[in-house]
């Protein structure tokens, strides 16, 4: 391995007390854990769009129509779906509190670096959405990111607030939005066009799905970045639907911090507690409303169904994902728990690198430059196929990290954000020991 010495700078540093990466000491482990939980949620939602076409997801007859392959989907839209990306919202908000507090106390300068760290993570991105994959969430982290960084001197009053307001807005202006689509629907057109158009929707759309079955099948990488940014542009409104509860979250992770929740776990074991009882079980009932909905009412037909089943994940899935947070943090706090949950750790720290290797994995098995099984793989066996990718991953975080600090795209991530290159080599302790726990 190259020396570190030998490395040329990329920028010069002002002097010896440079700003500088946060290091495993500094960290606190319950939160690398819930990164990594995270991960693997994620990984579950997103195994359906590795392997199947856009179109798929808007057929009203499940694309699997066999018992098992339909159960597996239900459960994972009732249990994963919209619960992780919003958790993992969550901690990238308290991550940028938690940074902004060390750099502040060092006297280094915040807001410079964390523009940086942004537009690093905007670069890759952009190269993941257009070169890999059409279901990227990290554009839309590093611009509302942007969005946060101009809120990091409001009161946690005013961050409050702002979440009730983006609560209240979304729910109204979706409600707006519905009534005024579905007045000018039938001002425009007779009942006899609709009916027409309405009943041809579900040959159409399930033939577009067949032909992208065929083109991803068979396509090499450069043919496919043609067919990525199709899909990019179809799915622009749907990653603006998700914006809300994503900037919910940031701002919830901020006040998270400054209320110092996570941080002091132990003093605040009342919360999570209450979590677990209050938010677990209500989250599971508004989730099993809306997958009841979604199973009995499936239409093409543009309906005030469309907008309770949209209210439902904007409120029900940060509830269901707060009673998950609740349970794992009161697990992290009792020996076995700490014992079972501390590997998933290393697996938050890599957690940029888990997560593009995620899509590296997947694309490579399911499109036509590798494997070729798009559109091959039920419901199940994208669920098998994911425990046992996340099963390699926290393996090999745990490996990677027992002899260099930080994983491969974190390395790069953080000598950006830095201008210089960070230290590989970790501390000749290593890992935090075993009687440390992982919410100390």
């Amino acid at each position: 391995m190259t020396e570190l010495s030998s490395l040329p700078p990329i920028a010069k540093l002002a002097d010896a007390e440079c700003a500088r990466p946060s290091t495993p000491a500094e960290r606190i482990e319950v939160i690398d854990v819930l990164r990594g939980f995270a991960l693997f949620g994620i990984l579950t939602v997103n195994m359906t769009l590795f392997s199947l076409p856009i179109e798929a997801l808007w057929l009203d007859t499940a694309w699997w129509t066999n018992s098992i392959d339909w159960a597996t989907a239900v459960g994972i839209r009732f249990f994963a779906e919209g619960k992780f990306y919003v958790l993992f919202s969550f901690l990238f908000g308290l991550g940028m509190a938690l940074q902004m507090e060390r750099l502040t106390a060092r006297g280094q300068p915040f807001v410079r670096l964390y523009v940086r760290r942004l537009l690093a993570l905007l670069i890759v991105g952009l190269c993941h959405a257009i070169f890999f994959w059409w279901g990227d969430i990290l554009v839309t982290y590093a611009l509302l990111g942007f969005v946060l960084l101009l809120l990091q001197r409001c009161s946690s009053m005013v961050l409050a607030l702002l979440i009730v307001n983006v609560l209240v807005l979304t729910l109204v202006g979706g409600a707006v939005y519905k009534a005024v689509y579905l007045h000018w629907l039938h001002a425009s057109f007779s009942e006899a066009r609709l009916e027409e158009h309405y009943a041809s929707l579900p040959e159409t759309i399930r033939a577009m799905a067949v032909h992208a079955v065929e083109i991803c099948q068979r396509s090499s990488f450069v043919e496919l970045i043609g067919v990525r940014m199709r899909e990019n542009r179809e799915t622009l409104f749907w990653l603006l639907d998700i914006w809300p509860n994503v900037f919910m979250m940031f701002l919830l992770g901020v006040l998270a911090v400054r209320q110092r929740v996570l941080p002091d776990v132990a003093r605040h074991r009342p919360l999570f507690i209450g979590l677990a009882i209050t938010a677990l079980p209500i989250g599971l009932g508004l989730n099993a409303a809306r997958v009841i909905l979604w199973e009995s009412c499936l239409t093409f037909r543009p309906t005030w169904l469309n907008f309770w089943l949209d209210a439902l994940a904007v409120v029900g899935s940060p509830i269901l994902a707060a009673g998950y947070m609740g349970v794992l943090v009161l697990l992290a706090q009792t020996g076995v728990g700490a014992a079972l949950l501390r590997p998933l750790a290393a697996t938050g720290r890599m957690a940029l690198t888990n997560y593009l290797t995620q899509t590296l994995i997947c694309t490579t098995l399911f499109y036509g430059y590798g494997c070729g099984l798009f559109g091959q793989v039920g419901a199940l066996g994208g669920l098998l196929l994911a425990v046992v990718i996340y099963a390699v991953q926290v393996a090999w975080s745990n490996v990677w990290l027992t002899y260099i600090r930080y994983g491969p795209l974190e390395w790069v991530w953080r000598a950006l954000t830095y201008a210089r290159w960070p230290e590989m080599r970790p501390p000749r302790a290593g890992l935090p020991p075993p009687t440390q726990g992982i919410v100390s």
